[in-house]
């Protein structure tokens, strides 16, 4: 079958097509050797000896067994084996630390964040089982967990704080310019921040939250209204609580000029507690604290009945946002770390 004119085309690609393989099947049938099939189809002769390997089945004539080839088959172990090249995704490989993330994520209220770090922090998955933060959001954004979008509480905001300051109208004490730097720069434990948390706008029942700027450690009690009166009685009940500890774990607190704090400086001034105020209209003097309620919000959101928030509640919250692992403590809990500098002082 030498020709020298075939309309046969020739295969400029490396892998051969079904129409070739056809004609190998017919070529073999009639005798021809592999040199001649190469020839024909302008290939090299070891493409078809392994082509002639690959898609031959053995069969049983008259009682021998022989190797036949056949251009379907060959055809079918090509199409599978190009199915399968390539990366695979490593959503398939990482079901077990998927479902892992799903629950933390819709029943605890964890970020991805939050769920990855802790899982390599604790060694609970190996790198090859699970994902990196930014995937895990893609995974959410592409709808192939249970989680949505919309049980995460909130995703990082990238909006420029505004530095921009006002002069104090109402003078309640020290202002945070007088703080000293290593308040502001977190480096000793014992300086706290301190906000009000409204239910509704009744201010009926208010949260007063606390937290402290290196562990992260959360206080939350349940007062009865946002009035400078029962913030006191509450703060009175925390020197109570720490005892002869609460000079030297409560160093400082940082509050807003809300008239709620009015009588915060008196009200420590047997204490050796500094109290200072930050600048109106400058939240992120307070940024921890403002986060924290953030995450508060995530268990008693605004507008809730107040009747219905009760300190057994609160106290679950204080104690799930202690034992939250945070991206800032290297993914430990804020009671880790509260309890080693407590103990520390301690001894």
């Amino acid at each position: 079958m030498a020709q020298t004119d075939s309309n046969t085309s020739k295969n400029k690609f490396k892998h051969l097509l079904f129409h070739q393989r056809t004609l190998i099947e017919f070529m073999v049938k009639n005798g021809y050797k592999p040199a001649d099939i190469a020839r024909e189809l302008g290939v090299n002769r070891s493409t078809v000896s392994r082509e002639l390997k690959r898609g031959s089945v053995k069969q049983i004539i008259a009682g021998k067994t022989v190797l036949k080839y056949f251009a379907e088959t060959a055809q079918e172990i090509a199409d599978r084996k190009k199915a399968n090249v390539g990366r695979k995704p490593k959503f398939l490989n990482c079901s077990e630390f998927l479902s892992h993330a799903d629950k933390l994520m819709k029943e605890e209220k964890y970020s991805p964040d939050a769920v990855v770090g802790q899982a390599k922090d604790l060694d609970l998955f190996s790198p090859q089982e699970m994902v990196c933060t930014s995937t895990l959001y893609r995974y959410i954004d592409a709808d192939l967990l249970m989680t949505r979008n919309i049980d995460l509480v909130s995703k990082m905001s990238r909006k420029p704080q505004n530095t921009h300051t006002r002069t104090n109208k109402r003078i309640l004490g020290k202002s945070i310019d007088e703080r000293p730097e290593e308040i502001n720069d977190r480096s000793v434990f014992g300086h706290w921040e301190i906000d009000c948390v409204l239910l509704k706008k009744t201010k009926e029942k208010v949260l007063l939250t606390m937290i402290e700027r290196v562990s992260r450690h959360s206080i939350i009690r349940l007062i009865e209204s946002k009035t400078a009166a029962c913030v006191s009685q509450a703060i009175r009940a925390l020197q109570k609580e720490y005892g002869t500890s609460f000079d030297t774990i409560f160093q400082s607190i940082t509050s807003d000029n809300g008239s709620e704090f009015a009588d915060l400086t008196s009200c420590l001034e047997h204490t050796a507690t500094e109290v200072y105020y930050a600048h109106p209209f400058s939240s992120w003097e307070r940024g921890a604290n403002e986060q924290n309620n953030g995450m508060i919000r995530r268990f008693i959101p605004k507008g809730i009945d107040p009747q219905s928030v009760t300190p057994e509640m609160v106290q679950r919250v204080e104690s799930w946002l202690n034992r939250y692992p945070r991206k800032v403590l290297g993914y430990a809990s804020s009671f880790d770390v509260f309890y080693q500098y407590t103990s520390s002082h301690a001894a």
